[in-house]
């Protein structure tokens, strides 16, 4: 697990470095993103796995957008930036870039049955649509083994 956390940093590291750069081909930022995106299903699958083998007291959220047909993706990315930020490691958010061509994003698409962008899979399952915080608050907050300090109330 471990050994995938740190290839998913050197992913986004560089998917940073790359925005920030003015002379990288358009090539080269495709596949970092690609093997960004890659290096996020990898950790997911592994979540996934380590939460049935081990009871793992954490939510999965698949988080489906586009930055160039989703005119309320950038909202929904902060209000779950907001509460991964709330629940830091017992929530584990997966960003798929559907402007991205890959093959697994089309794959997790039919999956979940996505119609519309942003989507939002917690659990397995399907959100479409921009959420309200205190909507996906409360979905996150069911699928918590224990009961979580910021879910009172």
């Amino acid at each position: 697990m471990y050994q995938n956390l740190l290839a998913l940093d050197k992913s986004l590291k560089e998917v940073l470095n790359i925005r920030e750069s003015k002379i990288v081909t358009e090539d080269k930022y495709k596949t970092v993103e690609r093997q960004y995106l890659l290096d996020n299903l990898n950790y997911f699958i592994l979540s996934e796995k380590a939460k049935k083998l081990c009871n793992f007291d954490v939510v999965n959220v698949l988080y489906f957008s586009s930055e160039s047909k989703c005119m309320g993706c950038p909202a929904q990315g902060t209000i779950l930036t907001y509460l991964k930020n709330l629940f830091n490691e017992r929530l584990l958010v997966f960003p798929l870039d559907t402007d991205i061509s890959e093959p697994m994003i089309e794959i997790l698409k039919s999956k979940y049955n996505i119609k519309e962008l942003p989507a939002i899979v917690i659990e397995g399952k399907t959100y479409q649509g921009i959420m309200l915080r205190e909507d996906l608050l409360k979905l996150i907050c069911r699928e918590f083994i224990n009961e979580q300090k910021e879910c009172k109330s």
